[in-house]
């Protein structure tokens, strides 16, 4: 399991969780109220809480497939794939009101 990327450093003002935390995105049950939120119920579902990692990777998945489905195929984006949407997948989560979601740690 992936430990720490540059988001929740960033989230957490340098924080840096030790190596038995999780790190988790966990939802309050509210209603999206922008386009980062909606995307990221849509990911999540009916969880509560998702693992940092696991919400980052769908999220960039998901603006892998539609760059795709626009054309971006034709300019090679394969080669880099999801990991090339990594900061508008941070801009994403950014987004997210404390209403709506906010980070936690999990010991596991």
């Amino acid at each position: 399991m992936k430990q720490c990327k540059d988001l929740v450093c960033f989230l957490f003002g340098g924080h840096v969780p030790c190596p038995g935390c999780r790190v988790c995105v966990q939802l309050t049950g509210r209603p999206p109220c922008n386009p980062s939120e909606e995307l990221v119920k849509r990911i999540a579902g009916d969880r509560g809480s998702a693992p940092l990692h696991w919400l980052e990777e769908r999220i960039g998945e998901e603006l892998y497939r539609t760059a795709l489905c626009k054309g971006a195929w034709a300019a090679d984006i394969g080669v880099w794939g999801p990991e090339l949407f990594h900061g508008e997948t941070s801009l994403i989560l950014e987004a997210m009101r404390p209403e709506f979601g906010c980070l936690t740690e999990q010991r596991g």
